[in-house]
């Protein structure tokens, strides 16, 4: 790793680890653009640096570190995260946290639960008053802490919405989620640090750069937000997580166009094995999300797993009929009286879509014959732009 790009990580480190739009997402991100992702020494990388983020907060709160009641529920609240970080740690460090679908996932829930959370009405102090904080509440700010193991959720996000809902004052519990950040990434870094050795030895220069530049981009950061909340909600950075989540999506199916897809005239479903339709219902899964597509997201998985591009477009209109008979039934099930006396325009609805349905599908099967999936990719994008510029006012 150059000490440019340690430059650019450790900026963005220290502008994110305080903003609820996690910062474990954007050095992700930022590392697979760098081609750095999938090191070890770069996931190392990525936890040691959050260090120097964290300890702009010891600069800046260091008298309420002298604190004894409040080094308790700040020991209380790490409780929780420190028993699951010791359990998953290798999953989170294999999996997760190279997982870009796991990050965009988290990155899209995480923004629409900002964007709710800030229609509630939420009591701001001009200083903080952490007798607010009982043991009790600390324990379950530490359990809401503990849901930020998985990459994308935020554990700024996590913390401070979690203690809102639960009565604690804005000011209040920003600050105590800056001041829980610092047992929680030391005992992450020296946790990471010994199991790491080998892949950070030689490379303390780069930690050295991407160190510095977090801790004093952070203490901007913290300044900055502090400032913002004063009168502002937290629903734009629900808006910016989704936004960046559903870009990134685009950006990856255009990416995905880019890849050389075997094309056939012939379907051919001995392709897929039981193994494979297993990996496309997973795939499918995903689309629960609004916004993430069920037709891309099988077609780009089964593309992903070698399934020929002609293959996995009918495959996936097939899987279509259980999947949405499903949704259909259990939905006239729960919504019966919402249904009743409606039928006129369900009936409507029904026969139009069915119609236009056939036209559609149709006209794919013919365009995907000599083209890629990339207009669809650059529409999603321009369409999430768009969206934001509207909706985000």
């Amino acid at each position: 790793m150059s000490v440019f790009e340690a430059l650019v990580l450790g900026i963005i480190e220290g502008i994110t680890e305080f903003l609820p739009i996690s910062s474990t997402a954007h050095l992700v991100l930022a590392g697979n653009a760098l081609g750095h992702a999938d090191s070890a020494f770069a996931r190392s990388f990525d936890i040691i640096i959050q260090f120097g983020a964290i300890l702009s907060v010891v600069v800046l709160y260091w008298r309420l570190f002298l604190n004894w009641q409040v080094l308790m529920k700040l020991a209380v609240a790490f409780i929780p995260t420190g028993i699951i970080g010791l359990t998953v740690y290798r999953v989170l460090k294999d999996f997760l946290l190279g997982s870009e679908t796991v990050i965009l996932l988290a990155l899209v829930l995480g923004g629409i639960g900002l964007i709710l959370f800030s229609r509630r009405e939420i009591q701001d102090r001009e200083e903080i008053d952490f007798s607010e904080i009982t043991y009790r509440r600390a324990l379950l700010i530490g359990v809401f802490q503990a849901i930020a193991i998985v990459p994308g959720v935020s554990r700024s996000a996590a913390t401070i919405v979690g203690g809102s809902l639960i009565g604690i004052s804005r000011r209040t519990i920003v600050e105590f989620s800056f001041m829980l950040a610092v047992p929680t990434m030391l005992a992450a870094t020296l946790y990471d640090l010994y199991k790491s050795q080998e892949a950070v030895s030689g490379n303390y220069g780069a930690l050295a750069v991407g160190f510095v530049v977090s801790f004093l981009t952070a203490i901007v950061a913290i300044k900055w937000l502090l400032a913002y909340i004063k009168n502002r909600s937290f629903a734009a950075f629900g808006w910016y997580r989704i936004a960046l989540a559903l870009v990134l999506g685009g950006i990856g199916l255009i990416l995905f166009s880019r890849r050389q897809i075997e094309d056939r005239e012939e379907i051919d479903f001995s392709e897929i094995t039981y193994g494979r339709a297993l990996l496309i219902g997973v795939f499918q899964a995903i689309a629960i999300v609004p916004g993430v597509s069920r037709s891309a997201a099988t077609i780009v998985g089964g593309s992903l797993i070698g399934i020929s591009r002609r293959t996995i477009v009918e495959f996936s209109f097939m899987l279509a009929v259980p999947t949405m008979l499903a949704a259909t039934v259990y939905d006239l099930y729960k919504s019966q009286e919402a249904v009743s006396g409606n039928y006129g325009a369900l009936a409507v609805g029904f026969v139009v879509s069915f119609l236009t349905a056939i036209v559609a599908i149709k006209w794919l099967l013919a365009y995907i014959k000599n083209r890629s999936f990339a207009a669809f990719g650059w529409y999603r994008i321009a369409l999430a732009i768009v969206y934001f510029l509207v909706m985000g006012r």
